[in-house]
């Protein structure tokens, strides 16, 4: 324990000094929208956008003239940003040009706040653009390029302000065209050239309405949102042609773009700028990667009707995998994307490197676990269920954490999987949930028919009885090495030097990241039983998929946005997550990110990293002492990450070539 006070000590002392934080990749603003906002068939304004979905068909527009829109903040150009506006209207011809909205930068309103109230989102509309986000904005104006900026460095607002500037390149376009009232009746009657828009795409569901929400906050665009929900609303021909005709950008996973394009509900050139998140998912099969053959296949034509769609992409790192050529992987990106790196201009790194906080990284070790025998409650499940097939993942799960975390944290997984799972299946056959019961009786039903067994109901009875009598958790645990393993000794260790004084209390916000669902689970329900972390707010958060756990465990997209709030307002001050959370989902800058299970690659420990984003924030490893593996993985991580930044270090700011990019 004196060892892990010096280390936070020093760190403290050491914690980089910076200016007010710059705006997340990953944010957005949870108060901004009402909540029908994010329903699927919903629309509703909030400052200059809209957020909707294409679910009703189009009306033609209201008699008389078209409504004026107040002036909002969207950047188009620099000399935009400094503050003349202009909003842009569904319908090219009657749009009025609002000039004089003042744009409103960071002030002492949101030194008031708190910084952890402050949400990334809350800052984004504040901002004034940095000079190296303005400088990778003029670039992207003209190139295909691939914005690689730290988590935190505002790559969104750039894709934002790109947005604008193509929707006005594109209204003006429009406006050009003749309209039908001023030429003659006996003249052919010509219509208005189809209306282009944005696309940004996101690799997950959740991302849709956070994003959605960042561009409405930030422009004066109006947005329409596709999700996986969606799907049977996207997959038609009127519901793209709606969105053409109503919409300046839609946001949407990839997927659903990918689905349009293959059925030919969308072209290549019905748009003007495709916006990726995360960009480095592009290869394979991944949808990006199928987006961008139908962009290939665009390039191939002899004379496109449209010019080619700006291509941008955000990512805190192009390396996926540990290991192997960093600018020989960059290229391969580049070629997918038909798109160029690019990172912070020369002259602006010093900026950039003010503009986001860095936190202190250190490996605490932990002691290998020793051989602990099967708990009670573990022998007996085995016992009375030994020709239980359908208990055979769920008995390998629990045989891996009694080794990994001892037989305390495995009774743990049995009593709060169970109730969850009973949580999750209410109001479908909960009586049979209850207390595992119904698996028991699925799997005595499958041995007595293999002769293995002669009475169902004996072997459920018996199972319920233990399991009745054991999956109730006191509200206190004492930890003993007898029970649990080192590693989690350890993180209790951790925990406990933030609980020294009132302060160090009242401002922890932190993160602790686990590879497994129930392990997210399992320690959640164990830090609270501790008496003397009683001061932590713990929460949990996981992916909503079905695969990774044998009991089911998940976590629906609603119930992640009302932990996430939560953590953002303060009510929560702890999270135990999955990488669910490591990429994209808006949360609150954090002083404390713990790896309770290392990464896997480098993308998942510059993600989990950027988390950290607080002044004087920590980011910790936890090791196994003596393993070989997790010293290879934290040895490959850092040269992983030193030879990128050495690449992007050495970038030339004009090593853009021509090439078939969209003429302004």
């Amino acid at each position: 324990m004196g060892l892990l006070k010096r280390i936070f000590g020093s760190a403290q002392r050491a914690g980089p000094s910076s200016e007010r934080m710059q705006v997340d990749d990953d944010s957005s603003n949870a108060q901004s929208l009402p909540e029908s906002a994010t329903a699927v068939a919903s629309t509703s304004r909030t400052g200059s956008g809209r957020v909707g979905s294409p679910a009703r068909p189009a009306q033609g527009p209201p008699p008389g003239p078209p409504p004026k829109r107040p002036p909002t903040v969207g950047f188009s150009s620099p000399a935009e940003a400094a503050g003349s506006l202009w909003a842009p209207s569904r319908d090219p011809r009657a749009r009025p040009r609002l000039k004089g909205a003042k744009v409103v930068f960071e002030d002492d309103d949101q030194k008031l706040l708190s910084p952890h109230t402050r949400t990334d989102s809350t800052r984004i509309r504040k901002l004034k653009p940095r000079k190296y986000q303005l400088a990778l904005f003029e670039q992207a104006k003209n190139h295909n390029i691939i914005a690689c900026l730290d988590t935190g460095a505002g790559k969104t607002l750039v894709a934002v302000m790109l947005l604008q500037h193509f929707n006005e390149l594109e209204i003006a376009r429009t406006a050009a065209q003749p309209s039908s009232s001023s030429i003659p009746k006996s003249f052919p009657q010509m219509e208005a050239p189809p209306r282009r828009i944005g696309l940004f795409l996101v690799t997950r569901v959740p991302l849709v309405d956070q994003q959605a929400k960042v561009i409405v906050n930030n422009s004066n665009l109006d947005v329409t949102r596709f999700s996986g929900s969606d799907a049977h609303q996207s997959g038609t021909r009127n519901a793209w042609d709606a969105v053409r005709r109503h919409s300046d950008v839609a946001v949407a996973t990839a997927q659903i773009v990918l689905t349009a394009l293959m059925h030919g509900f969308l072209r290549m050139d019905d748009i003007y700028c495709i916006v990726f998140d995360e960009v480095h998912h592009a290869s394979g099969e991944d949808p990006y990667a199928g987006i961008m053959k139908f962009h290939d296949e665009y390039i191939k034509k002899p004379a496109p009707d449209q010019p080619l769609p700006r291509i941008f992409g955000m990512t805190a790192s192009p390396l996926k995998k540990l290991g192997g050529d960093e600018a020989r992987i960059s290229e391969r990106l580049e070629s997918v994307m038909n798109a160029h790196i690019l990172t912070a201009p020369v002259i602006h790194r010093a900026e950039l490197a003010l503009a986001v906080n860095k936190p202190v990284e250190c490996v605490i070790e932990y002691e290998p676990p020793p051989f602990y025998p099967d708990s009670r409650l573990t022998r007996a499940i085995r016992d009375k269920s030994h020709a239980a097939a359908d208990l055979v993942p769920v008995l390998e799960r629990i045989e891996f954490h009694t080794k990994e975390h001892g037989p305390l944290f495995a009774d743990i997984i049995w009593a709060t999987s169970v109730n969850e799972l009973k949580k999750q299946t209410a109001a479908q056959s909960a009586l049979k949930m209850i207390n595992m019961e119904w698996l028991m009786e699925k799997a005595a039903a499958s041995a007595n028919r293999r002769g293995q067994l002669t009475s169902n109901s004996e072997n459920a009875r018996l199972i319920d009885d233990e399991v009745r009598r054991s999956f109730q958790l006191p509200e206190t645990l004492s930890l003993t090495a007898e029970h649990v393993t080192p590693k989690i000794l350890k993180l209790m260790q951790i925990l406990t030097c933030f609980s020294a004084t009132d302060e160090s209390r009242e401002s922890l916000r932190g993160i602790i990241f686990v590879e497994r669902r129930d392990t997210a689970y399992a320690l959640h329900e164990l830090i609270k039983r501790q008496e003397n972390l009683r001061w932590l707010r713990t929460a949990w958060v996981i992916g909503h998929g079905d695969g990774g756990d044998a009991v089911g465990l998940k976590q629906d997209h609603n119930n992640q946005e009302a932990v996430l709030s939560r953590f953002r307002s303060g009510h929560f001050n702890l999270l135990i997550a999955t990488s669910v959370i490591e990429e994209g989902l808006d949360v609150s800058p954090c002083n404390l990110i713990i790896r309770f299970d290392l990464f896997t690659n480098h993308v998942g420990f510059i993600q989990s990293k950027g988390r950290a984003r607080h002044k004087r924030s920590k980011f910790i490893m936890m090791a196994e002492r003596g393993s070989d593996h997790h010293y290879r993985l934290i040895k490959e991580v850092a040269d992983t990450d030193r030879a990128l930044r050495n690449w992007l270090t050495d970038l030339p700011d004009d090593r853009i070539h021509d090439v078939r990019f969209l003429a302004e």
